[in-house]
């Protein structure tokens, strides 16, 4: 899950990610990107790239246990 900033909360900022879509199921909801990939298609889909993009100052990235824990709160 991509959390981010008001400064690129739009739903244009998925296909300005650099990501193979047919590899990722993504969506976004207001304030947060949502994705699940298998695990065998994570190098197909560029997943990783996200670090190097422009945006990546302006979101926080974190695993589905954590935005569990961040819930109970």
């Amino acid at each position: 899950m991509i959390l981010y900033f008001t400064d690129i909360d739009s739903k244009d900022t998925i296909n300005k990610l650099p990501v193979i879509g047919e590899y990722i199921d993504i969506r976004y909801i207001d304030g947060a990107i949502i994705w699940r990939v298998k695990r065998s298609d994570y190098n197909k889909s560029k997943l990783s790239k996200i670090a190097s993009s422009k945006f990546y100052k302006s979101m926080i990235i974190r695993n589905v246990n954590t935005v569990r824990k961040l819930s109970e709160i």
